[in-house]
């Protein structure tokens, strides 16, 4: 067993299938979903202006980010899995998960064909 687990960033569009294929993920490897609507929904939601909605919703958007990736970084302790269930739009968005360049590992051959060869840029 290793000494450490996985964190997977599920990013894409909206409507793009992020959640399905991050609730499928979660259950294949036993990890924890994190998803920034269902934390919006649950958190902040019920106390949204119905004005300046941009600049309301930005910060607890950002604040969400940085609960979950600490959370994350302890399951990863763990040896829990976590998944991202994220669109990721924003550079400060994806600036929380620079850290994770240093260990991207290339896809083998099994996920390579999952995808039918096909791979998508960054």
């Amino acid at each position: 067993m290793p000494d450490h687990a996985d964190i997977y960033l599920i990013c894409g569009a909206t409507g793009a299938g992020k959640t399905t294929h991050a609730e499928a993920l979660a259950l294949e490897v036993s990890g924890l979903r994190f998803s920034i609507d269902e934390w919006m929904q649950r958190l902040h939601n019920p106390d949204k202006p119905e004005t300046d909605l941009f600049e309301w919703f930005y910060p607890r958007v950002e604040r969400n980010w940085a609960q979950m990736r600490s959370v994350a970084e302890r399951l990863v302790e763990l040896n829990i899995p976590a998944i991202f269930d994220c669109g990721l739009t924003r550079k400060s968005e994806r600036e929380m998960f620079d850290f994770m360049e240093a260990l991207w590992e290339q896809p083998d051959a099994r996920e390579m064909a999952s995808l039918n060869g096909v791979r998508i840029p960054a």
